[in-house]
């Protein structure tokens, strides 16, 4: 049976939220299968992969979805020489470097995917895949394609406060209890930046924060999701490094949608 959305209705939607987590599930198959069927995406869905970057764009009757899958080694885009935020003429203030060199690649193919007309376009994406969503989202609003929302889940964060004080499309950013990847790059770090020293690095989340708890209930409250970021920080710390499997765990994108579904009416 298709798994239903909620394209029609404005502003945020626990039923669309669902249907886009296992949206991004599938953006993870190189073959959409049975997965193009369940989400209704039609004969003319088409998977894609731009150098090391995979996803699908759709055209349904209603909406255009697009859909970034993530990838197994997020670690490799959080080292020095990928996590400096750097200006493009693309985005307000400046972004992750890696996500902006990823999109750099992405970009001129994406958008000779995207059908002509004038249907809302939703945008989504898990993990890495959520930081690149993000940002296709503003290149695609910039060329007049009508983008009606983001949904991430578990995405790292992408700019630095200028990014997310000027990023005013609807953003719902989805963070599943024990993952700790929502919670990197740190909001500021020192970083030793070639040709420039020592500098005072800082990230910002941009977005609506939609926590869910350890019951897998969805909430809003920033303390609780601070509240976790710090206790998962200190554990990550105190384990020198190494990623407890709780984190892993949450993290994954089957355990997003399990959750997710725990909230549906």
């Amino acid at each position: 049976m298709p798994i239903d959305n909620d394209f029609v209705t404005d502003g945020f939607s626990i039923k669309t939220a669902y249907y886009l987590a296992n949206a991004c599930a599938a953006a993870y198959l190189d073959v959409l299968g049975d997965s193009a069927v369940e989400l209704a995406l039609g004969q003319d869905a088409a998977t894609f992969q731009f150098a090391d970057f995979h996803g699908f764009v759709a055209a349904l009757e209603q909406a255009v979805l697009v859909a970034f899958r993530g990838t197994d080694n997020l670690e490799n885009w959080m080292t020095d020489g990928r996590i400096i935020p750097v200006s493009n003429p693309a985005y307000p203030g400046q972004v992750h470097q890696g996500f902006n060199a990823a999109m750099e690649v992405l970009w001129p193919n994406l958008r000779g995917l995207m059908p002509v007309g004038a249907r809302p376009i939703w945008v989504t994406g898990h993990s890495l895949g959520g930081a690149l969503a993000t940002l296709a989202a503003l290149r695609l609003q910039a060329a007049d394609f009508p983008v009606r929302a983001v949904y991430t889940y578990g995405s790292p964060r992408v700019g630095d406060p200028a990014f997310a004080a000027s990023y005013q499309m609807p953003n719902y950013r989805f963070v599943n209890y024990n993952d700790l990847v929502p919670h990197v790059p740190s909001e500021q770090f020192l970083l030793g930046v070639p040709g420039q020293g020592i500098r005072l690095i800082h990230y910002q989340h941009i977005g609506t924060l939609k926590h869910l708890g350890r019951d897998g209930l969805l909430t809003e409250d920033a303390n609780a999701a601070e509240e976790r970021k710090e206790f998962l920080l200190h554990s990550l710390t105190a384990a020198g490094g190494s990623i407890e499997p709780e984190a892993i765990n949450d993290h994954r994108i089957a355990n997003y949608i399990a959750a997710l579904k725990k909230n549906l009416s």
